[in-house]
């Protein structure tokens, strides 16, 4: 039978008392846990108020949690298509998941993972942003699965678990986006335009978009909104590209392996963005830590 692996990472934190301008330590290995199997892993989500873990799996459709005091798998969810994001409300005891191919958000019990509620979304619902200030959830759903030439970029007010809104993108595909925290700016990669858009969310419009030159295919995306920096990633050729949110001018770009798996931001410091290198195919996938652009 195979087996995956879920690694473990620990930063070792550097003492307060040392200078910023020092280097961070490096992740530690710290464990491994054998999963019996084989899974098309997807998206990652860390609950930090009840430290766990939630690995989303679409092949088989189904989200994992793992107990990150210990290490260890404590529950599996089973009944989703195709599950993806999500989104944690411990304050309302709410876990939300997006199952794409079921064209759906599923609303779980936060303590009991029961399923309680259904938003019904279009198909091929994905990637997720949350706004801790409206606790809004936004949702990018639609385009090459569901046959249309459009996306939508749906908004869910998770307080009452009920869309809102939908806003409309005119190309056949969407990717990964970021929210501002300190202004109303939402950036969104326009995979099938290759463009970036940039969105005002409280008013649910475009306000310009900023054109990828030199490479295509961008999907993932990581935000360090203190530098005004957004970078993202591209598959044709295989490119890490950077923006200055203040101009929209692209202001760097370097060659990677194919990271187009997910995204995030380095522990420690939260300041440099890493992006993990797409599965293998055996359900394998990497963490590759870029520097600082």
């Amino acid at each position: 039978m195979k087996t995956l692996q879920v690694v473990f990472l620990v930063v070792l934190v550097a003492l307060a008392t040392k200078s910023l301008a020092q280097e961070k330590a490096p992740l530690r290995l710290i464990q491994r846990t054998s999963i019996p199997g084989v899974r098309k892993w997807d998206h990652f989500g860390v609950d930090l108020s009840s430290h766990r873990l939630f690995l989303s799996s679409m092949e088989p459709g189904m989200v994992e949690v793992f107990d990150l005091n210990t290490n260890k798998l404590v529950h599996t969810i089973t009944g989703l298509k195709q599950p993806h994001s999500f989104v944690f409300r411990p304050d309302i005891n709410k876990i939300f998941v997006v199952d794409g191919e079921a064209s759906e958000v599923k609303v779980y019990a936060y303590d009991s993972y029961k399923l309680i509620e259904h938003i019904q979304l279009t198909i091929d619902a994905d990637c997720v942003g949350y706004d801790p200030a409206t606790k809004y959830m936004y949702v990018v759903n639609g385009g090459r699965e569901a046959h249309t030439p459009y996306c939508l970029l749906s908004v869910i007010d998770t307080n009452k678990s009920q869309k809102i809104a939908d806003i409309k993108f005119d190309v056949n595909r969407l990717e990964s986006f970021k929210m501002e925290q300190k202004g109303p700016r939402l950036f969104i990669n326009m995979t099938g335009g290759n463009e970036i858009c940039v969105v005002d969310r409280e008013k649910r419009s475009l306000i310009t978009t900023w054109p990828l030159t030199g490479t295509k295919e961008a999907v993932p995306m990581a935000f360090d909104e203190d530098d005004h920096r957004l970078i993202t990633a591209a598959r044709t050729p295989s490119t890490v590209v950077v923006f200055n949110t203040d101009t929209g001018k692209q202001v760097a770009m370097r060659e990677c392996s194919d990271p187009t798996g997910g995204e995030g931001r380095r522990p420690g410091d939260g300041t440099q963005p890493f992006l993990r290198r797409r599965s293998t195919g055996r359900g394998q996938g990497q963490a590759s830590g870029n520097a600082r652009l």
